[in-house]
């Protein structure tokens, strides 16, 4: 038997490249997720900016508020400052026009002794009349109008004239008023029984 060896010589085919063999089919699926990956990095790097920068922002407008806060408070103590220096001030202004309308009213005020200065001490009759004599003057600076008066006298037996002087004013038209001028000094005078 002979057998016939015969080789059959092929010129060496060129080998595929690095960059062929690199983006073959079987290694493309590998090359995306590669790219994939680099895009992720990359766009988580710029989260990272964004949220840092977005910290700054944060930090910053926390600042301003805390700041926004204080200047809040000082306005609240200046503004209780100016409420307390102006219900000072309504305050004063009321006493002083209180002051001013004591200083501008009339001010009657009985002027010199009453006449007569003493009561007999006996008596010569069951019932007894004086006269009495009180001169009132205005010592204010505006004029008074007398629109009633009465005269009467009591013994007391203490000086809390306050028990004496619980008297009701006048009510009703007072045909026979007549002013007292500041300065001047007017007489009253009535009779008084003592029984």
């Amino acid at each position: 038997m002979i057998f016939i060896i015969s080789a059959i010589v092929v010129p060496a085919a060129q080998q595929p490249s690095y960059l062929s063999r690199l983006f073959s089919p079987a290694n493309l699926p590998t090359i995306g997720l590669f790219v994939a990956g680099i895009v992720g990095i990359i766009v988580a790097i710029c989260t990272l900016f964004k949220i840092r920068d977005q910290a700054r922002e944060t930090a910053k407008s926390a600042k301003a508020t805390a700041d926004s806060v204080e200047a809040i408070n000082r306005q609240a103590a200046i503004m209780e400052r100016q409420t307390k220096a102006t219900e000072d001030s309504v305050k004063a202004a009321s006493d002083n026009t209180k002051v001013l309308i004591d200083i501008e009213r009339a001010w009657l005020i009985p002027s010199g002794p009453v006449s007569p200065k003493s009561l007999p001490t006996y008596r010569l009759a069951p019932v007894q009349t004086e006269l009495l004599v009180v001169k009132i003057k205005n010592f204010g600076r505006t004029p008074a109008w007398i629109t009633d008066f009465f005269i009467d006298f009591e013994v007391l037996d203490n000086t809390n004239i306050e028990e004496f002087t619980g008297l009701q004013r006048p009510q009703g038209d007072y045909p026979s008023a007549r002013p007292v001028p500041s300065g001047k000094t007017e007489e009253f005078s009535a009779l008084s029984r003592n029984s």
